[in-house]
């Protein structure tokens, strides 16, 4: 019995004097996917409940403090973004929402390809790819143009394999 003990307090002490290797990048990467979920988790859930709320009101549109929101089920491009913001002409619209000077875009039946064509479309007219993210089943990057525009679309593919992108645009203005 004493042999038994002996024997395991080597390997506690072995296993607690081994250098521990470093899961920094790992940790990061968990951090990082984590909030991506989160963001999509919460968007698709707001976009699910306005669009509910928007569908019982009868022609689609809902206007909830400020913030306008239009599921009709003929959605186009808005009118109101500026013509410096290429349009993404993939997929469909399912949903916008606006509020100041800051829309978002729900589109699906899109393609990974269409992500990818809709930052070269960007790059192409002159903006600035800030920032990449490559998760898994979801992408997303920053885009910014000299006028103080940003956009951020968001790629993903869904439990049921569908893909849709939410698309962000914003104007950062500064103090």
């Amino acid at each position: 019995m004493e042999e038994q003990k002996d024997s395991s307090t080597k390997t506690e002490t072995a296993s607690a004097t081994a250098p521990k290797k470093s899961n920094v990048a790992t940790i990061v990467i968990i951090v990082v996917v984590v909030i991506l979920i989160l963001g999509l988790g919460g968007c698709l859930t707001s976009y699910y409940l306005v669009k509910k709320a928007a569908d019982t009101v009868g022609n689609g549109k809902v206007n909830i403090g400020g913030v306008e929101v239009d599921s009709n089920k003929n959605q186009v491009w808005p009118t109101e973004i500026p013509n410096s913001i290429p349009k993404f002409t993939a997929g469909k619209i399912d949903a916008t929402a606006k509020i100041g000077d800051v829309w978002t875009i729900t589109v699906t039946g899109v393609k990974e390809s269409d992500f990818e064509n809709y930052k070269n479309e960007l790059k192409k007219n002159g903006w600035t790819i800030e920032s990449e993210v490559n998760v898994g089943g979801l992408m997303s990057f920053s885009a910014k143009n000299s006028d103080g525009w940003n956009v951020n679309p968001m790629f993903s593919v869904n439990d049921d394999g569908t893909k849709s992108m939410l698309i962000g645009i914003s104007l950062v203005k500064s103090n």
